[in-house]
């Protein structure tokens, strides 16, 4: 598709972690150019200081090469540092809230055993780490998962407290960042949100959000 295209743009924020990844980026936008249009495994050896075995281990970088290839990157490449848009810096300011006695020690009891009683009888439960995190994730937000696939709530402290904090700058415009939808569904509750209230553009950003 490089190849064919006249005109080829690419936009990334992502950083490289070692010369090896210059190739993929510009094997598409320079797809014609000696340099960049051979195969990665040529490009690997001209570049790298290869050992163990089949050459698999990259023990060192050759500064001439990678010097060159850095030459040989400019002409495509423009570097925009953030610096350039002069963004002022963000207030960050910390908000911590205590958790009630019985969310603290279901939280407690999944961190330990992977395994929390939660309200009518019901457990949720991690067989993975992963999980875990999950669930102690949804667990300081006032709701859980629970074995049998619904999800129940098991506080609500942390909705109190941003109450608290919309109350505080109730003639302020806020943005709201949840990750769950269980979350998003009981703040809009809370603050009395009515379908239709926020127009089409942002019942359409509350379902991406969800």
């Amino acid at each position: 598709l490089a190849k064919v295209a006249r005109w080829r743009l690419l936009l990334s924020g992502t950083a490289a972690h070692s010369p090896l990844d210059w190739w993929v980026p510009m094997h598409m936008l320079a797809p014609r150019d000696e340099w960049w249009c051979q195969r990665f495994g040529d490009y690997r050896e001209k570049i790298a200081i290869l050992s163990g075995p089949n050459h698999a281990w990259v023990r060192a970088f050759r500064p001439a090469v990678v010097e060159e290839a850095k030459r040989r990157m400019k002409p495509y490449i423009d570097v925009f540092p953030i610096e350039k848009l002069e963004l002022p810096k963000p207030l960050v300011t910390p908000i911590t809230f205590r958790m009630s006695p019985q969310e603290q020690a279901q939280y407690r009891q999944m961190d330990k055993v992977l395994r929390a009683e939660i309200a009518d009888d019901r457990t949720a439960s991690a067989e993975l780490v992963i999980t875990k995190l999950l669930r102690l994730h949804q667990m300081t937000g006032g709701h859980v998962t629970s074995d049998d696939g619904n999800v129940v709530q098991t506080g609500d402290t942390k909705l109190r407290a941003l109450m608290g904090l919309l109350g505080e700058r109730r003639h302020q415009k806020v943005i709201i960042a949840c990750r769950f939808r269980w979350e998003i569904e009981e703040i809009l509750s809370r603050i009395g949100y009515r379908e239709g209230a926020l127009g089409k553009l942002g019942a359409e950003a509350i379902a991406h959000v969800g």
